[in-house]
């Protein structure tokens, strides 16, 4: 399985602020990683090849067949369908859609998911901030 690797910016920061404020920074993570992971199905749907739509349909949280999970400091999203490897890597083609499509959605998607970890940042900071005046 392959997997593209995303660095969070101010992480270290972020693990003191969590032991100060477990709960809310556990929540604020947990939805930076969940808005994370629907920004990448965003990004991947419209580049998914299109045969059936059983792949396309299998992205992420979609259609029942997919991989959208939360677990503390990592996430995951994909599909279980099994010829989906071969129709990413090119190899199976399809007349609609691109190869590479999953990389390149979790690429685009980058900028995005900066934008989330910093609000879930700013958000625990700011009650710790709130707390010391």
């Amino acid at each position: 399985t392959r997997m593209l690797k995303v660095t969070i910016p101010n992480l270290p920061k972020f693990q003191k602020a969590l032991k100060k404020h477990p709960v809310l920074a556990a929540k604020e993570l947990h939805n930076a990683f969940e808005k994370s992971l629907n920004q990448i199905v965003r990004e991947t749907v419209p580049l998914t090849p299109i045969d059936t739509g059983r792949l396309v349909g299998s992205i992420g949280n979609q259609g029942g067949l997919g991989i959208f999970k939360v677990e503390k400091l990592r996430a995951s999203v994909g599909t279980t369908v099994k010829y989906a490897v071969y129709v990413h890597e090119g190899f199976q083609k399809h007349t609609l859609g691109q190869r590479k499509f999953l990389e390149t959605g979790a690429k685009k998607s980058v900028p995005a998911i900066k934008g989330f970890f910093k609000d879930a940042y700013q958000n625990v900071f700011n009650t710790i901030a709130k707390e010391s005046k």
